[in-house]
């Protein structure tokens, strides 16, 4: 019960990075300025990354006053700060995979994005109990609940999302042409 609330806290922070890029990646896009969607695409997962960074650091060096302040007995301290280590680690990631995903939101991208994160949630899915129980080598127990986090979910979510992110801007800035609501209705009507 100790990481969930930080946890929820981060988590609702990640969710405004994500819908404030989004916002300024649709709404350029709506005004035909590919150029200004593109930069802020960038400028929103910079800045989601630097975010990223400087809340993990304060995550990191302030863990122990945190867990004190909510509480924490002095015997779960270090369980805790087994987990928060590379959870911290991989937060800049987990808010940069998020800032990519409201890039592809905002580009209309949604099924796109809700499937990557559907096939990184399966193997997530696959990867816990073997890092947290293990098949004949060392388990990691509860910290491999978080490894798993970091190294897989957090890390593919932001390269898949980056890659995917990074070739619809180029196509954008290459040629985006936005439909006009003519053609958008006579395609609607064929499909």
């Amino acid at each position: 019960g100790f990481i969930f609330p930080v946890n929820m806290a981060l988590s609702s922070l990640g969710v405004g990075v994500m819908v404030g890029i989004n916002s300024v990646v649709s709404r350029a896009l709506g005004a035909e300025d590919v150029d200004r969607a593109a930069a802020r695409g960038v400028q929103g997962i910079a800045l989601a990354a630097l975010a990223g960074t400087l809340i993990a650091l304060a995550l990191l060096l302030l863990r122990g006053p945190l867990f004190d302040a909510l509480q924490a007995e002095a015997h779960l301290q270090p369980l805790i700060s087994d987990y928060i280590v590379p959870y911290a680690i991989g937060f800049p990631a987990l808010l940069v995979a998020m800032g990519a995903n409201g890039v592809l939101r905002g580009q209309g991208e949604a099924v796109k994005s809700s499937s990557i994160l559907l096939v990184v949630a399966l193997v997530n899915g696959v990867l816990d109990p073997l890092l947290i129980f293990g098949i004949g080598w060392c388990c990691f127990s509860l910290i491999g609940c978080d490894f798993d986090g970091v190294l897989w979910f957090d890390h593919s979510n932001v390269c898949v999302r980056g890659i995917v992110c990074l070739g619809r801007i180029r196509a954008a800035t290459g040629g985006y042409q936005p439909q006009d609501q003519d053609e958008k209705k006579s395609g609607d009507r064929q499909a």
